[in-house]
């Protein structure tokens, strides 16, 4: 998301690079900040319930790492609806933070290319 709110079509180069074109340096705009709440929470479970909930309330102000920094995965002012996951998994947090490693895990796998895809792709 940083790349779309700095002003770059990312999967545009990445489609023109695939097939071989020579891409031209891109201009943006300097200064983009943006932020995964998902990700802070994640972190802060690592010392504990109080830290998860002080990285709510800072996620919510719009202070510290927060301030200026536009949310990337979960924009709950412009989409209610992708509270839900960030609710499931601060709820997991608040009932055992020493979660945060398994919830990571559990997403990775989700979309993670297994090492039966690698093998079947070196084959082709």
């Amino acid at each position: 998301m940083n790349a779309f709110f700095s002003g770059v079509n990312l999967p545009d180069l990445l489609v023109r690079l695939s097939i071989g074109e020579r891409l031209e340096l891109v201009e943006t705009r300097p200064g983009v900040r943006t932020r995964q709440t998902v990700l802070g929470l994640l972190a802060a479970a690592a010392t504990g319930r109080a830290a998860v909930l002080r990285e709510v309330w800072r996620a919510i102000a719009g202070s510290g790492m927060y301030r200026g920094a536009r949310e990337g995965l979960t924009p709950v002012c412009h989409d209610p609806l992708s509270a839900v996951p960030v609710l499931v998994v601060l709820a997991r947090l608040l009932a055992n933070p020493g979660s945060a490693a398994r919830i990571s895990d559990e997403a990775v796998q989700r979309y993670a290319i297994s090492p039966e895809a690698v093998t079947r792709i070196a084959r082709m």
